[in-house]
């Protein structure tokens, strides 16, 4: 068994890890401060996991009677998870905010344009 997705980057928090096995079932582990932590046991070869801060992440697949993640028998990978800097969200929020209010406007004057053109010919 191996992760398909080698080492993943991550600007969201957001990921999937996959993984190939020729076992039925497998248990996925995630690395905390003080051991390896089963977060998933089952059938799929693939699981998404969201929400996550800024740091790294390490992740063992292992088939699924496995107790504790050891190098023989599991598959390791890891995820870096960098959120977009407070500066850059706000600069595509100004620029998508302006793009609305843009479209907004012309939707209005050639609105009114087309009225006014309307009353003329009647």
């Amino acid at each position: 068994m191996e992760f398909t997705n080698g080492i993943i980057e991550s600007k969201t928090g957001y990921f999937i890890l996959e993984w190939e096995s020729d076992q039925k079932e497998n248990s996925l582990f995630q690395e905390s401060e003080e051991a390896w932590i089963p977060i998933y046991s089952g059938e799929l070869r693939q699981l998404s996991l969201s929400g996550l801060s800024d740091g790294t992440y390490n992740y063992a697949i292992c088939p699924i009677d496995t107790a504790q993640p050891s190098k023989e028998i599991c598959s390791y990978t890891q995820a870096l998870v960098e959120h977009y800097s407070p500066v850059q969200s706000v600069i595509s929020l100004g620029i998508g905010l302006s793009l609305f209010c843009c479209i907004v406007v012309a939707l209005f004057y050639f609105q009114s344009k087309s009225k006014f053109k309307d009353s003329i010919s009647a």
